[in-house]
């Protein structure tokens, strides 16, 4: 007789509410420093492979990436959200939701084969495209494979076993790539790059979780999670093409050199949200959802969040911005220095992007996909709208209006997606109005000096971390000097002192 092993036990979340809190702080800053590791080394791996490789590589490479982007959408579902976002789930729902992205993946892996692949080499009138597509497609099954793994560790908040995960497939990555491109490969170390990320941690999570699906089976609950699930890939597809139609139309119009200095800024410029706001993702969405339930709790969780979260985004942000030709130069050389005013447009965008992912948390957590779908395709239509307009002016008027759309929107979305949810617009203003206040004062005072006193020092390096070093100081002085900074000042600084020592609370054995 039978017997399957039971893991319902496991997938249960009652045990996390008793210390949540302590949880979840223990957990960001886990996240952060894996994204912080992660970004260290994705600069590192930069600094060295763009003095290997030419804008033309990564331009290329960007274009076969579109693709990438695109089926990624696709690549899970939404249904690995959906496992971590349930208050309740069961062994037979796990293992059913493992066979359908395992399936999933299969499909996508060989759509971006048989009709991406060709078609990108015709659109962008470069034959090269088509093996790179073809080769790069097999990231999906790999990424299949691992979806559901990864979202049980996320659902049971162990957050250290997918740090090592995310560190350790970052790292063997650019080892990868980096080693490539000194054999001399070309754009086939940047291709190497996502392949390795997704067969290194596919091989990761299995161990870790130890869990293994079952048959599927039909299980009551699976239609409202496949619901949900679609609602979330219908909100990451309309937002792939506001997101992506920049680099389509400046690779297609403008070609790959405008492309790669286009990407490359633009990725800088997102930074601060990829290495604070993303993996914040992790622990926000399953802390969330465990108080959807306890609306004044959810309220005051988020407003917490908030209030850590851009403490530390919005000064990185504005500190970009106003060394933006200093951070060019040390980090891509005197090869990028086209990308500078480029950086500098898109610059208004990632300040305003770093508050953006709260909106979502809400709506996600709360199960109101429908609603975000909603807000998706307005936001998306203003932007790609935005975006045609500025193409006339190549690149530069691309970045002009994304900043200029950003800055038309950001109301609108705060008053839409805080709509029929515990929190509410003062709560976002509490949150974030002394780090957004300190953040700009001390960007303008820093500018000015850059301009006038530190313009005449002419080493790049050197001046880059002067202009950081008084940054940080105007920043904090301002921030202690507005109502409750000094208590706000204290509040972090302990919370940051009390993660030394003790036992690692988010390490839940399976």
């Amino acid at each position: 007789m039978n017997q399957e092993p039971t893991y319902d036990s496991q997938l249960s979340t009652a045990d996390l509410q008793t210390d949540l809190k302590q949880r979840s702080i223990r957990g960001s800053f886990i996240s952060v420093g894996a994204r912080g590791v992660n970004t260290l080394v994705q600069i590192g791996s930069t600094v060295v492979l763009a003095r290997l490789l030419t804008p033309s590589d990564f331009g290329l490479v960007a274009m076969v990436l579109v693709g990438l982007d695109l089926l990624m959408n696709f690549r899970d579902a939404g249904l690995s959200v959906a496992t971590v976002q349930r208050a309740e789930i069961n062994q037979a729902q796990v293992s059913t939701l493992f066979w359908i992205n395992a399936a999933v993946g299969i499909a996508l892996m060989l759509t971006m084969m048989i009709i991406l692949a060709p078609t990108f080499a015709w659109f962008y009138n470069e034959p090269r495209l088509r093996t790179a597509t073809v080769t790069i497609a097999v990231v999906f099954l790999f990424d299949g494979l691992a979806a559901q793994h990864r979202a049980l560790l996320q659902r049971r908040m162990r957050f250290l076993a997918l740090a090592s995960v995310q560190v350790t497939s970052q790292v063997v990555s650019k080892a990868v790539a980096i080693t490539m491109a000194l054999f001399g490969l070309g754009y086939w170390a940047l291709i190497a790059m996502p392949i390795a990320v997704s067969v290194c941690r596919a091989f990761m999570v299995w161990p870790l979780t130890g869990w293994f699906p079952g048959l599927p089976r039909k299980a009551k609950g699976i239609r409202s999670m496949i619901s949900f699930g679609l609602n979330l890939t219908c909100t990451q597809l309309i937002s792939f093409f506001s997101t992506q139609l920049d680099n389509i139309l400046i690779g297609r119009f403008c070609g790959a050199f405008s492309l790669g200095l286009y990407s490359r800024a633009y990725n800088l410029v997102s930074m601060p949200t990829r290495l604070i706001n993303w993996p914040m993702t992790s622990v926000l969405i399953p802390s969330l959802s465990i108080l959807q339930d306890r609306p004044e709790h959810y309220r005051r969780f988020l407003r917490r969040a908030l209030e850590k979260i851009t403490f530390f985004a919005q000064p990185l942000a504005i500190l970009m911005l106003v060394a933006a030709e200093e951070l060019i130069l040390t980090l891509l050389g005197n090869q990028w220095t086209e990308a500078v005013p480029i950086f500098r447009l898109l610059g208004i965008w990632g300040f305003l992007l770093v508050t953006q992912s709260g909106s979502f948390w809400v709506l996600i957590s709360l199960d109101q996909t429908n609603r975000l779908v909603r807000w998706q395709g307005i936001m998306s239509s203003v932007h790609c709208l935005s975006i045609v307009l500025g193409l006339h002016w190549g690149a530069l008027g691309v970045a002009t209006a994304i900043s200029i759309s950003s800055v038309m929107l950001k109301l609108p979305e705060l008053l839409y997606c805080y709509r029929k949810t515990p929190v509410t617009l003062r709560d976002f203003w509490y949150a974030v109005w002394r780090s957004t206040v300190a953040s700009i004062g001390a960007g303008c005072l820093t500018f000015f000096l850059r301009q006038t006193i530190l313009i005449g020092i002419s080493n790049t390096q050197l001046r880059l971390s002067i202009i950081s070093a008084i940054f940080g100081i105007l920043y904090l002085g301002i921030f202690a000097m507005l109502p409750r900074g000094p208590e706000k000042l204290k509040d972090i600084m302990e919370k940051v002192r009390g993660l030394r020592g003790g036992k690692e609370e988010t390490r839940i054995s399976s």
